[in-house]
């Protein structure tokens, strides 16, 4: 695998605000399914294409053993808490290909899309990692990564080689959410008043 940087156009302002419209529920273990919603706004002054198809098979070309090129957006789900501390939660993913009109969405100033789909909670388990204790105040923001991929098959797998691209990221709604480990059971119940 490779990975590179996409260059942005001088004077050009590219952006893209995510934010939380709707989660499933507001309390969520280690190791649950999980259904949310972002608002992916183009706050920039150029348009954005962004891919818009759940299933990258479906844009694989007959011949399994050729390459292509498709872009990627992965649409995060993040946990905020204390100060500064930060870990991704699960991402939906969608692919596209721009010679494939439908496979993309272009985004115009200003213009905005809702995307729902379903993710896997699942928390990064590496040295030292550790949730915060339950009662402390958890946010949770939706973040994005944009890239454009190239697949190319080879034995017993797919080598990839990843240019990421760089629109500025501006962060919309926050929701408040609670986020336990899986072997702690929570004793109590949470009621969630909306205004």
């Amino acid at each position: 695998m490779s990975v590179a940087c996409g260059g942005v156009a001088a004077g050009e302002n590219r952006a893209l605000r995510t934010g939380l419209t709707w989660l499933d529920r507001f309390e969520y273990m280690d190791g649950d399914s999980a259904e949310i919603e972002v608002a992916i706004a183009n706050a920039g002054d150029v348009p954005i294409e962004i891919p818009g198809t759940p299933h990258l098979a479906d844009l694989q070309p007959t011949d399994d053993t050729s390459k292509f090129q498709a872009f990627n957006l992965l649409i995060g789900l993040f946990l905020h808490w204390g100060d500064g501390y930060s870990t991704s939660l699960g991402w939906i993913y969608l692919s596209g290909v721009p010679e494939q009109k439908e496979t993309m969405l272009t985004l115009l100033p200003g213009e905005w899309v809702r995307v729902r789909g379903p993710i896997d909670i699942e928390l990064n388990h590496g040295d030292g990692f550790v949730l915060p204790l339950p009662g402390v105040d958890q946010t949770a923001t939706a973040e994005f990564e944009l890239r454009q991929v190239e697949y190319t098959p080879v034995a017993g797998g797919v080598g990839l080689s990843i240019t990421n691209i760089y629109p500025r990221q501006i962060h919309g709604n926050a929701m408040t959410i609670h986020v336990l480990s899986s072997d702690i059971r929570p004793r109590w119940t949470r009621e969630i008043l909306k205004p």
